[in-house]
């Protein structure tokens, strides 16, 4: 999945803005996803999709302490 490099710039992230920040980042990105499918791809059931995951990632940054 994940190569090592990719884990090096995660830690990274993770070290500067907290586990929290890199999951609201991630949240946020899950939603303009959702938007991009809906305004371009007209696919309402996959930008749903994506609204769910974000809401997901959302609240594991809720749940997180550091």
């Amino acid at each position: 999945m994940a190569d090592k490099i990719d884990t090096d710039e995660l830690e990274a992230m993770v070290d500067q803005i907290g586990l929290d920040g890199v999951l609201y980042a991630l949240a946020n990105i899950a939603r303009l996803k959702a938007d991009h499918v809906r305004e371009n791809w007209q696919d309402e059931e996959l930008a749903r999709s994506w609204q769910r995951d974000a809401a997901t990632v959302e609240k594991c940054g809720d749940d997180v302490e550091n």
